[in-house]
């Protein structure tokens, strides 16, 4: 999923990554996924164990989270996962599910 922030983030207007359809301004795209990665490192420091985490973010029971609610960061960070993994004709394949994207994307994003 790193690549693909890396490459939504520098793509402006043209992102693709779920933030953009949930009101984050693709001009604030870049701090918000900062502000975000500062917070699940911080954490990440403390609780070893990736499903709490999770389900600390989902249920904004974490202390110490700075910025946007830690479920609304959980439910965008789960959303582009789901886009990187299974947003691509392979992703559907492994669904078993035909791809039938109205314009094919050049490339797997």
């Amino acid at each position: 999923i790193g690549a693909y922030l890396d490459s939504q983030l520098f793509s402006g207007r043209d992102s693709l990554l779920i933030a953009k359809y949930l009101g984050v301004d693709t001009t604030m795209q870049r701090d918000f996924y900062t502000i975000a990665a500062d917070n699940i490192i911080k954490i990440g420091n403390t609780e070893v164990d990736v499903e709490t985490i999770a389900a600390n973010m989902a249920s904004d029971s974490l202390k110490d989270w700075a910025g946007p609610p830690a479920s609304y960061v959980f439910f965008i960070l789960r959303a582009d996962a789901l886009d990187v993994t299974y947003g691509t004709p392979e992703g559907f394949k492994k669904l078993g599910i035909p791809y039938m994207a109205q314009i094919k994307p050049d490339k797997p994003w």
